[in-house]
């Protein structure tokens, strides 16, 4: 399956099916689970599961398909969520408190803290996981490479 999604300051995430016409926005699946801006969306497609996160400060994972939440780390920053990012088992958060979050996800969508990465010195707006590496980039103008075990490279 080939989907198309979008989230925004409404508070929803929608989702299209790439592969059919798309005329209007009564032709996606609206999913409800945050309190606030929806600020960035990842894939776990090995899994079936999609990642939300927001301004709310949740993290929301969906099952593919059916829609339904399957887990929900609400305060899961101690302030807006800017970006998420998943890696096989590891899914990465970005806030406006600065920190990088590392956390493990199941096959059921669970996840359970890793580790913090700390160093930006300003929001951080923006995650990448390539190869085990962590890319982040912030606010106090750096971008920065990270090991999966917190050391910068």
């Amino acid at each position: 399956d080939n989907w198309l999604v979008s989230c925004g300051e409404d508070f929803l995430v929608c989702v299209w099916d790439a592969g059919l016409r798309v005329t209007e926005s009564a032709d996606c699946a609206v999913l409800k689970g945050h309190d606030n801006a929806v600020t960035g969306v990842a894939q776990c497609g090995a899994r079936g599961l999609m990642v939300t996160v927001g301004r709310d400060r949740a993290i929301v994972v969906w099952e593919y398909g059916t829609w339904r939440e399957v887990h929900r780390t609400p305060a899961a920053h101690d302030d807006w969520i800017n970006d998420v990012a998943v890696e096989k088992d590891t899914l990465a958060t970005v806030s406006n408190d600065f920190r990088i979050k590392l956390w493990s996800i199941d096959d059921a969508g669970a996840l359970t803290p890793k580790r913090e990465l700390v160093g930006h010195v300003g929001a951080v707006v923006g995650v990448a996981l390539v190869n085990s590496v962590v890319l982040s980039c912030s606010y106090d103008g750096t971008a920065r490479l990270w090991s999966m075990d917190g050391a910068e490279p």
